[in-house]
Formats: structure tokens, sequence, C-alpha cells
């Protein structure tokens, strides 16, 4: 089950494989920023 959600996170261009690791790529980071402003005003439940 988690592989199904990593693939999903990489098909929307979030994360990425480097050196047998995953991470963040740009957009992953701007979207994680977004998720914690929504939070932090009480609505992260909507994005």
């Amino acid at each position: 089950m988690l592989e199904y959600h990593l693939h999903r996170l990489e098909l929307a261009g979030l994360t990425e494989i480097q050196e047998e690791k995953i991470v963040l790529t740009e957009a992953g980071v701007a979207y994680g920023g977004l998720v914690k402003e929504r939070r932090e005003k009480g609505g992260a439940d909507k994005v």
C-alpha cells in the first residue's frame, strides 16, 4: 500500500528518487507549504 502512494506522489511530480532516497521536488515543497498554511487556518482537511 505504501508503494502505491509513493508512486502516486511521484506521478504527480511531488517526489522523486535520488540516490535511493525519496525526496520532495520543488512542487512537493510548495504543496507542503500550502497544506501547512491551510492546517494552521484550520482547513487542512479541505486540501
